[in-house]
């Protein structure tokens, strides 16, 4: 099960930039949203998978701490650093992009 997690969130991790981006960009862009409120969107939106990840294995150490039986392995636990850290560079590298293809975008004209 937590090689399946694994592999789930690192494609949650590159799919939901895509999603988003778009998402928040079509928002901008079509005046329902100002520059705040869709990065706002785009931060909620792809910063999601690594929230969900990061709740996902402190319950299970918790779960882990109050039963005493082993539950998650010690990889496990090694990988969710690399995995964290990999998520968070990522959100940040892409919130950047993001923030200037809103200061280079221009909105739609309403007629």
């Amino acid at each position: 099960m937590q090689q399946i997690l694994i592999l789930s969130v690192v494609i949650g991790l590159l799919v939901c930039p895509f999603i988003a981006f778009r998402y928040s960009a079509s928002k901008y862009k079509k005046e329902n949203a100002s520059r705040l409120k869709a990065y706002l969107y785009f931060l909620s939106i792809t910063s999601a998978p690594i929230l969900i990840y990061t709740l996902i294995c402190l319950s299970m150490v918790g779960v882990e701490e109050l039963s005493g039986k082993a539950i998650i392995e010690e990889s496990f636990a090694r990988s969710f650093i690399i995995i964290a850290g990999f998520g968070l560079l990522l959100l940040l590298n892409l919130s950047v992009i993001f923030i200037f293809y809103l200061i280079k975008s221009k909105r739609d004209k309403k007629i």
